[in-house]
Order: C-alpha cells, then sequence, then structure tokens
C-alpha cells in the first residue's frame, strides 16, 4: 500500500513540476493542470507517511478485524484473522480516506516545527485543489503556482529528510530547475513583502479615519496593529495552552497565539507566512489575556494540570 502509494505521490509530483517549469518559464497560460497535479501530489505524498506509521491514520469507517490488526498485528494470527477476505478491497481503496485536510492535520503532529512555516501555505493548498480540478471557469494567478509548487516541493523535502525510504526507489531527485525555483522563491520573499507593504501605504492615504478598530472571535485569530497604516489588523494561526512550573512544581498554565499569516482590511496588507511577518516587523506569539483562559477551559476539554 505504501508503496503503490509512493509510486502515485512521485508520479503526479513529477508531472506536476514538468508542467510548472513550462508554464514557469512561459505565459502562465495554463495555471490550473499543474496547480491540480501538485495538489494531488501532495495528498498522496502524506497518505504514503500515513500508511507506513499506521493505515488507520489513513482509512476511516473500517471494519472491526481491520481496526484490530492495524493496532495490535503481534495479537493477530493467521487462525483467528482471514486476512485475505479484506485484502482485495484494501487494494483497491474500497474504503474511504481521510480528507487532506485531516492528512494535514496528522502531518503537523509528526512535524510540529513545520506548522508556523508551512501551515499558511497548505490551508491554501487545500482551498485551491478542489477548484483547480472541478471549477469550469477557474481564475489563478501566477503567485498561485508558484506557492503551490513551493509547498510540494517543501513538503517533499521534510518527507525525505525525516525518512529517506519513504519513497523507495520511486524517490525522485530534485532537478537544477527545482533547486533555482526554490532558492529563487525565498530570496524573492523580501522584493514581495517590499511591494505588499509599498502598496499599502499609498492606499492607507486614503483612509480617512485616525484608526479603525476590529473586533474577532475565535481562537485560530487575534488582532494586532497594522505596521503601516496603525488600523487593527488580524492574525490567523493558533492557539495553545503553555505552563511555568512554579515553586512546588506547581503549574501555572496561559494560553498563547502563535501567528502565520496577517490581514488589514483598511491598507490591503497581506502577508502569507511565518517569514512574511517577520520581513514586515509583527511578531510571531501573543500572551492571550488572562480572562481569556476560562473561556478556554469552558469551550475545550477540562485542563488536567497534572499534564504540565
Amino acid at each position: 500500500m505504501q508503496k503503490e502509494l509512493a509510486r502515485s505521490a512521485v508520479g503526479y509530483l513529477k508531472v506536476g513540476l514538468e508542467l510548472f517549469h513550462r508554464e514557469y518559464r512561459g505565459s502562465f497560460a495554463l495555471i490550473e493542470p499543474a496547480t491540480g497535479n501538485l495538489a494531488i501530489a501532495v495528498e498522496l505524498m502524506l497518505k504514503t507517511l500515513m500508511a507506513k506509521q499506521n493505515p488507520l491514520l489513513l482509512f476511516r469507517d473500517l471494519p472491526l478485524e481491520l481496526k484490530v490488526l492495524f493496532a495490535c498485528p503481534d495479537a493477530v494470527t493467521e487462525d483467528s484473522f482471514n486476512w485475505r477476505a479484506y485484502d482485495v478491497e484494501l487494494r483497491a481503496y474500497a474504503y474511504k480516506t481521510v480528507e487532506l485536510d485531516e492528512l494535514i492535520s496528522t502531518f503537523f503532529l509528526f512535524f510540529p516545527g513545520q506548522k508556523q512555516l508551512l501551515r499558511p501555505h497548505l490551508r491554501f493548498l487545500s482551498r485551491c485543489r478542489n477548484a483547480s480540478l472541478h471549477l469550469s471557469l477557474p481564475s489563478f494567478q501566477t503567485y498561485e503556482l508558484e506557492r503551490t509548487a513551493y509547498v510540494a516541493l517543501r513538503v517533499y523535502l521534510v518527507l525525505c529528510d525525516h525518512d529517506s525510504d519513504l519513497f523507495g526507489l520511486t524517490r525522485y531527485h530534485l532537478d537544477k530547475r527545482d533547486e533555482e525555483f526554490l532558492s529563487k522563491y525565498d530570496a524573492e520573499r523580501t522584493v514581495r513583502v517590499q511591494k505588499k507593504i509599498e502598496s499599502a501605504r499609498e492606499n492607507a492615504k486614503r483612509i480617512e479615519a485616525k484608526s479603525v478598530g476590529v473586533l474577532v472571535d475565535g481562537w485560530d485569530v487575534y488582532v494586532t496593529t497594522c505596521p503601516v497604516c496603525g488600523c487593527d489588523g488580524v492574525l490567523t494561526g493558533e492557539t495553545t495552552v503553555e505552563a511555568d512550573i512554579g515553586e512546588e512544581e506547581s503549574a501555572n498554565p496561559y494560553l498563547m497565539f502563535f501567528a502565520d499569516t496577517f490581514k488589514c482590511d483598511e491598507c490591503g496588507l497581506s502577508l502569507d507566512d511565518a517569514s512574511e511577518l517577520e520581513l514586515a516587523g509583527i511578531r510571531l506569539s501573543y500572551d492571550r489575556p488572562e480572562r481569556d483562559m476560562e473561556k478556554w477551559v469552558a469551550q475545550m476539554e477540562p485542563l488536567d494540570l497534572d499534564d504540565y
């Protein structure tokens, strides 16, 4: 199962990158085919990871016998389990697999250090995947294709660095075009942010109010001051519980917000990942107010201080 998924993943990656490089050097007339192939490649790469870790992470609504087999393989014997009854259905993927958003969430459980950097790009990939495959009149921009190629290559490199055997003999070796693109994409990030800031400054000149406030509600959003116009802008990211260990090993929990994108509706400044936030002078982490802890505890699972 893992080998078949790996072969398909690398196949889509090769085709997607070939289409991308063709458009990257040309007129970008056919963005959707390259975007669709690269999005499928990322989905299959994540499925390859799940299949190797444990198929329970890949499939939903499995029969009880298969759940036991994958959860406790050493406890199952040939006398107690007729594996052939399920072999064909598994190979034919007769059982539903988890959606791309679930694969992305699981990916970050294995690679938490990649979350702030890659999460905005994978969120974008999840949104554009169906659009690139199914919309009758899709509308994509050059930057969106570049962003898709960037995240496809980054996810592939993360998985290969973690497990060099994950894709086996079908492993894809980055060529000169891939390496030059990644280097150029990172190098041009500063230029892209500078252009965004310059455009936002021009827009800010037309703002009549001294400042504009924003009210948001949710653990995945946070309000901060726009570095260009001084109005309120919205960060997206995630809230997590942190804890300081006090005297007698007592836990002092607090909430932290970790940002990965920013948008100001007044001047139009839009920053797409943590690297762009840093270039624009926006912090990546924030202490949430103490009053938020009571709300968090009421909405989330009961907080067990013994875990800290």
